[in-house]
């Protein structure tokens, strides 16, 4: 309670101070929502770009964002991330069903489910990295097992290393170039006895060291970003302070703890190194202009997941909305304000069980469902055809098949026609 006081006048002051100078140059160029939250986010130039969404859909851009049109879709599964090499190659990582990995060769014209990734397989990508025509690396995923897998040959063929007891969890990855770079995630039980940690390698994934292991659990590595060389950042998500972002000054061989003003951070992006923002899905995003030594609410963007910059001045980031940032000084940014939201459980976190509330717009076949942290279903509410107005459901705590399920996170998801929400729950037993 004295944690989120303390946010609210945060919140208070920055609302009635100057905004960090970066703020204004942000703006929405898609509605919120508009195809539940985005994760996958890609651009291969300033103009043309892709994004993969949670309700299973992929669209492209040809003018900047400005707008986009579908290319995939396919509500079974989630898209948690995705990456191209060029205009015509790409690749995009799913959570919910054995199809871990698609891919394109025609600028995503056509999907097909890559088939030859070998065992040890793992049960979702969270994150992609393309470096370069050639070389592919996908990790995940963000509840465990924790897994590597590489392509060398333009995604050909691939590999799958188990990186257990190493690793936990991972979620992110970032290269330098084919054979250097890191990978973010955690070491121990997910959620609530894990630690953060920040993995690096400089021969392609052969071999890797630890270079960051967090002295708190309930912690992990969400995303990274380096807007130089030398310089880089981690975010950590954690449900209770104290909270924290990572910061590299050497390439990422040592990382430093700068305090961060909310929890549940999830997306990183830095312009330069001293201008960036974090968000994450129930805080508001916060910017920077110091490298982090002091975070204020940014009034932009919701749930945001996901940051590429193509350039300091040129820069796209993707959660409720798709969010495009540009320093012309022509564009004015109005606060963002949520959008209505009907899907809510109470009580949460719960024990032992919860009532799941909605509200439909109109009467359609609704479909409630309950699904691990790496997006598995465990349990399906209802599958019927419902009439518009307020329904209520509630959970017990158990999968379809009776057995009560641990203690930890889970998503909660809404497919109603074209009406597509996502909560997390958090079970205390």
């Amino acid at each position: 309670m004295l944690l989120r006081s303390a946010i609210q006048v945060l919140l208070i002051v920055a609302l009635s101070a100057t905004s960090a100078a970066a703020a204004p140059s942000w703006r929405s160029v898609t509605d919120p929502w508009l195809w539940g939250r985005i994760d996958g986010l890609h651009f291969v130039d300033p103009m043309k770009g892709w994004i993969a969404s949670g309700d299973g859909s992929i669209h492209h851009s040809i003018d900047g964002g400005e707008t986009w049109f579908p290319q995939y879709s396919n509500s079974n599964l989630y898209f948690r991330s995705l990456m191209f090499a060029d205009s015509l190659h790409g690749w995009a990582g799913t959570l919910v069903t054995s199809s871990v990995l698609l891919t394109t060769t025609n600028g995503g014209d056509d999907w097909t489910v890559v088939p030859n990734i070998p065992e040890p397989k793992p049960i979702g990508i969270c994150g992609l990295w393309v470096a370069s025509s050639q070389v592919i690396y996908g990790v995940g995923a963000y509840s465990g097992p924790a897994r590597v897998i590489k392509s060398a040959d333009g995604g050909t063929t691939w590999t799958s290393t188990d990186l257990t007891p190493t690793a936990s969890t991972l979620i992110d990855v970032f290269f330098f170039n084919e054979l250097e770079g890191f990978i973010v995630g955690g070491r121990g039980s997910y959620p609530n006895d894990i630690h953060a940690l920040v993995l690096h390698t400089t021969d392609g994934g052969a071999t890797w060291h630890e270079r960051y292991l967090g002295p708190r659990t309930g912690e992990w590595g969400w995303k990274i970003s380096f807007p130089t060389r030398d310089t880089g950042f981690v975010s950590l998500e954690r449900t209770q302070a104290p909270m924290h972002v990572l910061k590299t000054v050497d390439g990422g061989l040592s990382w430093s703890e700068l305090p961060f003003p909310d929890y549940n951070e999830q997306g990183i992006g830095f312009a330069t190194p001293r201008v960036g923002w974090v968000g994450g899905t129930s805080n508001p995003t916060f910017g920077t202009v110091d490298g982090g030594l002091t975070w204020t609410v940014a009034w932009w963007g919701q749930h945001v997941d996901r940051f590429q910059f193509l350039s300091p001045t040129v820069g796209f980031a993707s959660g409720a909305s798709v969010y495009k940032y540009s320093e012309d000084g022509t564009v004015a940014v109005k606060p963002i304000v949520p959008p209505a939201r009907s899907l809510t459980a109470t009580p949460n976190p719960f024990t032992p069980r919860t009532t799941i509330r909605y509200t439909l717009a109109r009467s359609s076949p609704v479909e409630l469902l309950v699904a691990d942290p790496a997006g598995r279903v465990v349990r399906t509410l209802t599958h019927e055809f419902q009439t518009a107005g307020d329904h209520h459901i509630a959970w017990d705590g158990k999968s379809d098949d009776g057995r009560e399920l641990p203690s930890g996170i889970y998503l909660y998801i809404l497919h109603a026609g074209d009406q597509h929400e996502l909560g997390k729950l958090v079970r205390v037993r």
